[in-house]
């Protein structure tokens, strides 16, 4: 792990650990995808509860694919949990689409993923 890329990547999140305890705050940081694979060097424990257990480099190259459709504007990632031993843990993606939320499930599902309910934008 390049600790000086996780500290700048823990610099952007604020408040987020005085709130965590363990539980996933309200509000979470939102990152690129090459801000949070960055420098992880195989501890970015995006999909850790998988059976596949698929690397980094699968799982960064899945999702720059899916940022490439041309009904997707961008794919983040929603960091929930860190601690100054591990790089910062997420179980959350954002994926930012003009897609219907049939289209968006289906391709999900076709990319290997599971993917939950799409939340509304506000």
């Amino acid at each position: 792990m390049n600790e000086q890329k996780k500290l700048a990547l823990i610099s952007r999140m604020g408040a987020l650990r005085e709130y965590n305890g363990g539980v996933a705050p309200v509000v979470m940081p939102l990152v690129t995808l090459e801000e949070y694979f960055d420098g992880a060097e195989g501890e970015a424990g995006l999909l850790c509860n998988s059976p596949e257990e698929p690397d980094n480099d699968t799982i960064l190259a899945t999702f720059q694919s899916i940022r490439k459709r041309p009904e997707v504007d961008d794919v983040r990632i929603a960091i929930v949990q860190w601690d100054d031993a591990a790089w910062p843990f997420s179980d959350k993606v954002v994926i930012i689409t003009r897609a219907s939320e049939e289209d968006a499930s289906l391709a999900g599902c076709r990319q290997g993923l599971n993917p939950m309910k799409p939340g509304k934008a506000m």
